[in-house]
């Protein structure tokens, strides 16, 4: 198994959740001297736990994950929600300076050993898929995976496609598949 570049965001109370939930993202953007492994754990401070700002995509998670998707929430419990839960995006470089950028085949690739080492050293109860072009590429993954953790897909929250009751029902299955 391949370690990943970026290290996952692990939040200080994620160790005793139940369920464990890994949120997986797809990939990270940004300038060449902003490359370190650190990367992922400034993305998590500065727009989930809104450091430099609020993230759509950070706040839609968040609400669906703490059984709110229709509420305003509040810092402290994007706080409390981002402490309980991992993040990780799964490609493992830069895919570029900007969004809507796209990881080349490459890259895709490159990343399935990382998750699968990320995966056997968090033991996740749940994962969330966060985007479809990312859910059919851990999708392969999940086919030859043979631990005990749950796949949860979502179209990006980002996305027009996102519907909060679509990733809520999936995430409830998610749950149910955990209980039994």
């Amino acid at each position: 198994m391949q370690e990943p570049f970026f290290e996952p965001w692990v939040g200080e109370n994620y160790p005793s959740q139940a369920p464990k939930i890994l949120v997986l993202g797809e990939s990270h953007y940004g300038k060449p001297e902003w490359y370190t492994p650190a990367f992922t754990q400034y993305v998590v401070k500065d727009w989930a736990l809104c450091q430099k700002g609020s993230s759509p995509f950070f706040t839609k998670i968040a609400k669906i994950l703490l059984g709110k998707p229709y509420e305003w929430i509040s810092l402290e419990e994007k706080h409390k929600l981002w402490n309980r839960v991992a993040f990780y995006n799964y490609v493992q470089q830069f895919v570029g300076d900007g969004p809507r950028m796209r990881p080349t085949p490459e890259m895709w690739a490159e990343a399935e050993e990382a998750l699968d080492y990320v995966i056997a050293q968090l033991t996740p109860d749940i994962v969330i898929v966060t985007g479809k072009e990312l859910g059919y590429h851990v999708g392969t993954f999940e086919k030859k995976y043979t631990g005990p953790a749950k796949f949860c897909y979502w179209t990006h929250p980002s996305a027009r496609a996102f519907k909060k009751e679509d990733a809520v029902k999936a995430f409830d299955e998610a749950k149910n598949n955990y209980a039994k």
